[in-house]
């Protein structure tokens, strides 16, 4: 039995709602190991001239120079993948919200935030 399945069976045994789904069984999350970011390599490298009491600008270059005296400077960090919300669990969220004493409206603003917060969860 593969790492995905033991989690939602766990999680289904103790009676706890799962997340989200798993790509691999289609139930509940995978606890497989999350795959590490590759490393970032600089963009380029900066050397500031010794303080002579004027402003002075850095030298930069977009090659790796020799020596110790250069910054390394980076670009963004890596852009992580959107998780989105699927199907069923859109329709949870909705049967949660929606009761039958509730007004539409709060219940589309009930329903819009737990989406909200959802996405914030998977998110982080």
């Amino acid at each position: 039995m593969g790492g995905h399945m033991t989690c939602s069976i766990t999680l289904r045994l103790q009676g706890k709602p799962y997340p989200r789904t798993c790509k691999k069984c289609g139930l509940g999350p995978c606890i497989a190991q999350p795959t590490a970011q590759p490393e970032q390599e600089p963009v380029a490298w900066a050397r500031y001239p010794r303080y002579t009491g004027k402003a002075q600008l850095p030298e930069i270059v977009f090659k790796k120079p020799d020596g110790k005296d250069w910054l390394e400077l980076y670009a963004h960090p890596p852009q992580r993948t959107w998780v989105g919300l699927e199907g069923e669990e859109i329709r949870n969220l909705w049967e949660e919200v929606t009761k039958p004493d509730r007004s539409t409206m709060t219940m589309v603003t009930s329903f819009a935030r737990a989406i909200e917060s959802k996405l914030k969860e998977l998110n982080i």
